[in-house]
């Protein structure tokens, strides 16, 4: 580099390659696929297990109708679940709406009326957040309790779908999404009131794909 492009010997600008969230995890599993990504306790999942676990995710949600510009909601602890179903919610190009788990119901409803989620992941933690499902949250999905006890165990007798059935899925290509498409939506805290933070995905979709850009679903909330 010349001297015009460094500032105190550092670059005054950096350019990263627009690389997607599908090939970025692809490459990673397929470089490192049996080397531990996430470790809880005893239980931990591997790179290839955990790109696996999001292809099958976002197959699932694919399948139920989730589309670009969806919005999930994801009411879980960060345990090692909870990169999966991220992941996968981002791969199936739908938001990603993270929540506290702990959030009492009557707050949590509010802030599902600004998501507007169609979709909601539990885990026995946060069962309360049944009591906030809007109507369009049709599709709920629990995660077990721990990693070894998910894997195989039975759902329990109620309307949510095991995320153990999830991760039986055959996987299938899925979709590129636009770039401008917000892959994350959360409520931050502010000093009165919460405020609404998006980032976008930064894939390599096709030219014409659909999209929501971010800024215009921080007008969605904000009207």
């Amino acid at each position: 580099m010349t001297s015009d492009e460094l500032l105190n010997g550092l670059p005054r600008s950096l350019s990263y390659p627009q690389v997607g969230m599908d090939s970025m995890l692809a490459g990673v599993a397929a470089s490192y696929g049996n080397r531990i990504a996430l470790m809880d306790g005893d239980d931990h999942l591997t790179f290839g297990e955990l790109h696996d676990d999001a292809l099958r995710i976002a197959t699932w949600l694919r399948r139920r109708g989730v589309d670009h510009g969806d919005r999930v909601a994801i009411a879980m602890p960060n345990n090692i679940w909870f990169a999966g179903v991220y992941l996968g919610t981002v791969l199936a190009g739908a938001t990603a709406c993270v929540v506290n788990p702990l959030t009492p119901p009557a707050t949590l409803a509010e802030q599902f009326e600004d998501f507007d989620p169609v979709a909601l992941f539990i885990h026995p933690t946060s069962e309360s957040a049944l009591e906030a499902r809007t109507s369009r949250m049709e599709l709920v999905v629990r995660a077990p309790g721990t990693h070894t006890s998910g894997r195989g165990a039975a759902g329990r007798p109620d309307s949510a779908v095991p995320l153990v059935d999830l991760l039986a899925v055959q996987p299938q290509p899925l979709p590129a999404c636009h770039p401008d498409t917000v892959a994350h939506l959360q409520l931050t805290g502010g000093t009165l009131l919460p405020n609404h933070a998006c980032c976008d995905d930064r894939w390599n979709p096709p030219p014409d794909a659909g999209a929501q850009p971010c800024a215009q679903a921080n007008e969605k909330i904000e009207e």
